[in-house]
């Protein structure tokens, strides 16, 4: 059985200058799918006595949701509540974080003993397992860093059976923690972002944990270089996950340096989601998805375009419009969408040729990251890149740009 890791679409549609749709195209790259959650045992000598490796298949909605709110700043998104499944509407301004600490049951990986069909509804575990029967160790992090032609992140938690009976392990998911005792809001809203459930294809495996016994349950996230993600956007989700304890080095986009990002304000205190915005507003070519008319090929590594296209109606210019964002799920092939779509239009009276699109993301109110000489305290992100092929525009004609990120459970 495949895992199920995130992928990036490109949707292009081009439009004479009557609004009349002449052209569409949408591709997707197939990577490896490597994306696995590690299972090891430690009998009560803490000896490794048995492991076990599955494909993760665990996004849910509530996951690209959770995208749209990082990249929207202060637009409303929503989640379904774990508490109670309520379809919980919050502003992009609250903290985030899975970092859960040793004994914090509600929240961070969780495992648990139900065994039901994974979907991209799931709004929790079937029946996640209390700290009173399983101990909860503290979450650890490892930083973000180079795989094989990818990029590799991780993250990990152990618990240990605390009762006088074997437990069976059947399930195990992620719930994230919107903490708004900062003062946004008077509430903790707690959602699941990913569950799976132990299996060999459509066969259940039993994980059998007796008492006093451990298991590490390690999350393995990757990156290659065909799918149009950057490093960058690997190092931003790793980071906005955490609390505390993680170094990150992202490269900005417009001073060819590094942009340390080390125990401050953004992640030590849990990601307030407008940081890393994408929601450029209309005739703003720094940030939200750009183009250019570069042919380098794609790399994690990529952190700009090759030749960006600013703003405006010069040679080589096209006006920008707004960001639009969207989400949505299918119950019956079990895939989720969010969607970020920006149009462009050729006012400059001379043909373009769009080659290459991007994401850049704006570390807007970033103040305590340590930049480079000469740049400002907000960071600008290119989080993803794809090429798009040779799409000529003539004077007053305009294309649409959307880039879907397609989880599927």
């Amino acid at each position: 059985m495949k895992s199920h890791p995130i992928k990036l679409g490109l949707f292009i549609e081009v439009f004479d200058k009557n609004g009349k749709s002449i052209k569409k195209t949408y591709t997707e790259n197939e990577s490896e799918c490597r994306d696995n959650i590690e299972l090891i045992k430690f009998d009560n000598n803490n000896i490794e006595i048995e492991k076990k490796i599955i494909p993760m298949r665990s996004f849910v909605y509530n996951f690209l949701r959770y995208l749209n709110g990082i990249f929207t700043y202060y637009k409303s998104f929503q989640f379904r509540n774990l508490i109670n499944s309520n379809i919980s509407s919050t502003e992009g301004t609250g903290r985030a974080s899975i970092n859960a600490n040793l004994n914090e049951e509600i929240f961070g990986i969780k495992i648990g003993t139900g065994s039901s069909d994974v979907s991209a509804s799931n709004y929790n575990l079937d029946y996640p397992l209390p700290n009173s029967m399983v101990l909860h160790s503290g979450t650890t992090f490892d930083t973000a860093s180079s795989y094989g032609d990818g990029y590799k992140a991780s993250i990990s938690r152990m618990f240990t059976n605390s009762t006088e009976n074997n437990l069976n392990i059947k399930e195990l998911g992620i719930i994230l923690k919107q903490d708004a005792s900062n003062g946004y809001y008077p509430y903790k809203e707690y959602t699941l972002l990913l569950r799976d459930t132990i299996s060999s294809g459509s066969l259940p495996i039993d994980f059998i944990l007796s008492s006093s016994q451990n298991v590490n349950i390690k999350y393995n996230w990757f990156i290659d270089g065909t799918s149009g993600l950057t490093k960058n956007f690997l190092h931003m989700l790793h980071g906005t996950l955490c609390e505390s304890g993680y170094n990150t080095y992202l490269k900005n986009v417009y001073y060819d340096g590094i942009t340390v990002l080390e125990n401050n304000y953004i992640f030590n205190q849990g990601l307030q989601l407008k940081f890393f915005t994408t929601n450029a507003p209309a005739g703003n070519s720094t940030y939200g998805i750009v183009v250019g008319g570069g042919t380098s090929s794609i790399s994690v590594e990529n952190y700009k375009l090759d030749s960006k296209y600013e703003n405006g109606t010069a040679t080589n210019q096209l006006n920008y419009g707004i960001m639009y964002y969207s989400s949505s799920y299918d119950n019956i092939s079990g895939s989720s969408m969010a969607i970020q779509t920006r149009i462009f239009v050729n006012n400059s009276g001379n043909p373009i040729t769009i080659r290459e699109a991007g994401i850049y993301s704006w570390g807007t109110g970033s103040t305590n990251a340590n930049q480079p000489t000469g740049s400002t305290s907000s960071p600008f992100l290119c989080i993803a890149r794809k090429l798009t092929g040779d799409v000529t525009l003539e004077h007053e004609q305009s294309v649409n740009i959307s880039f879907v990120f397609n989880t599927q459970s």
